[in-house]
């Protein structure tokens, strides 16, 4: 069992599944509804935790009724928060997903919390040398590279869950031991759409090593020395909200565990396609018994 620190942004999703996506003008009646607790860093927590790590995280978010969604969501999965991660007055993060029945693809509208971020010495409490790994997601620039630092400093492991380029990436891709990073992060940036070029473009930055995901596709890892493809698995999909999240999470058990690289891929890309059979990302995480206990 590993030690694991989360820093990242949270948000409380409305999720509405429904039979296609409604035209421009239009209404459309939802099949189902529901509110879940999300983002990249803490859904990834809670999944580590499933496969039985213990996990801090540092989030931020307003004491208004979606704050108070998110503690009561993290207090039932045991999830240990940072004594100021609530913050009176503001705004808590929040996200619209429509997803279609038909193709378990999803469409996301969201705001960001207006609470100011974790700063540095929000660290000083925490004795970072206790955490085996660190998982970022690029918010709160300026902590996440301090305690990138003193966690690999310490022997730690670091991790960055890279959705979109934000400040002070230039100076954490360097500091951290895994990029994992999906098209819409790694095309953009790189301007390169073949996998080959753009894991080439993003090392070139700093990253030490990379695991390029590609939704039903499966994965590609480089480390500037070896290059790996794991095929994804085939499901009847139902919501694929989350499954990049899940991916992260087993990544951080299948680093723990130290798993060799073709092992790590087959674990993380098993785990994301046993999410998409159900819906949410609460429920429908999977257990190590789900997983057949090895990720086969």
């Amino acid at each position: 069992m590993s030690r694991m620190l989360g820093i990242g942004s949270v948000t409380v999703d409305q999720v509405s599944v429904m039979e296609g996506l409604p035209e421009p003008d239009r209404k459309q009646e939802a099949v189902q509804t529901w509110h879940q607790v999300g983002g990249p860093v803490p859904v990834a927590l809670v999944q580590a935790m499933r496969f039985g790590h213990t996990a801090t995280l540092m989030g931020k978010w307003a004491a208004d009724m979606n704050g108070g969604l998110i503690e009561a969501d993290f207090a039932r999965e045991g999830l240990a928060l940072h004594p100021a991660c609530q913050q009176a007055g503001g705004r808590t993060g929040q996200a619209s997903v429509w997803v279609d029945v038909q193709t378990a693809s999803r469409t996301i509208a969201y705001t960001r919390t207006d609470v100011p971020p974790f700063t540095p010495t929000d660290l000083d409490i925490l004795d970072l040398t206790s955490f085996d790994l660190l998982h970022l997601d690029g918010w709160a620039g300026e902590t996440a590279v301090a305690a990138a630092e003193q966690v690999q400093a310490a022997g730690g492991r670091v991790v960055l869950d890279a959705g979109s380029w934000k400040p002070y990436m230039d100076v954490l891709f360097p500091l951290v031991d895994l990029v994992i990073c999906s098209r819409q992060f790694f095309e953009p940036l790189s301007g390169h759409d073949d996998c080959g070029l753009a894991g080439s473009a993003l090392l070139d930055r700093g990253a030490s090593a990379l695991i390029l995901t590609l939704g039903h596709e499966g994965c590609v890892f480089m480390d500037g020395s070896h290059t790996l493809h794991q095929a994804g698995f085939k499901v009847e999909a139902l919501d694929t909200t989350g499954a990049g999240d899940v991916f992260s999470g087993a990544v951080l058990h299948a680093l723990a565990e130290l798993m060799a690289w073709p092992e790590l891929l087959r674990f993380a890309c098993a785990a994301a396609a046993h999410k998409c059979r159900a819906n949410g990302n609460r429920d429908a995480l999977p257990s190590l018994v789900d997983m057949g206990s090895s990720g086969g």
